[in-house]
């Protein structure tokens, strides 16, 4: 009896967490409505136009497209990974799996792509380059 108790530990040990195995970070895509708006996430500034980051999968994010003084939001949340399903599968039968639910990898982040409205995006217009020769703004 002794001996199948030890296989199946050793068994468990070696499928313990299987969220443990999974990237701790997901791309994103994100678009503003407006290729020239400032894009930040978590209050970070990225840069303008269209971005792709990598976000840490264990929490979830604030994505915000900024043009002057006009700012349009959006979440980015996470939820259980197929991966974090499958250890609390596992977790039913053994109980080690379930350790995998503490890993960022037992999380998803939605939406992948994010698109993200700026209600007012004249500040981001592009400047008309000054012809040689004629006035400013004709």
């Amino acid at each position: 009896m002794k001996p199948i108790f030890a296989q199946l530990l050793v068994i468990s040990l070696a499928f313990t967490g299987c969220s443990f195995a999974a990237p701790s970070t997901q791309s994103v895509s994100i678009i503003a409505s407006h290729q020239n708006a400032e894009i930040y996430v978590d209050a970070q500034l990225l840069g303008t136009g269209p971005q792709v980051v990598d976000l840490y999968r264990g929490r979830s994010h604030v994505v915000m497209a900024k043009c002057g003084n006009s700012a349009g939001t959006a979440s980015i949340v996470r939820r259980l990974s197929r991966t974090a399903i499958l250890d609390i599968i596992s977790g039913a039968f053994l109980i080690v799996p379930l350790f995998g639910l503490m890993a960022p990898g037992a999380f998803d982040l939605s939406p992948r792509s994010v698109a993200v409205p700026v209600p007012d995006a004249t500040a981001c217009e592009e400047l008309i380059p000054e012809v040689e020769g004629l006035p400013p703004g004709s």
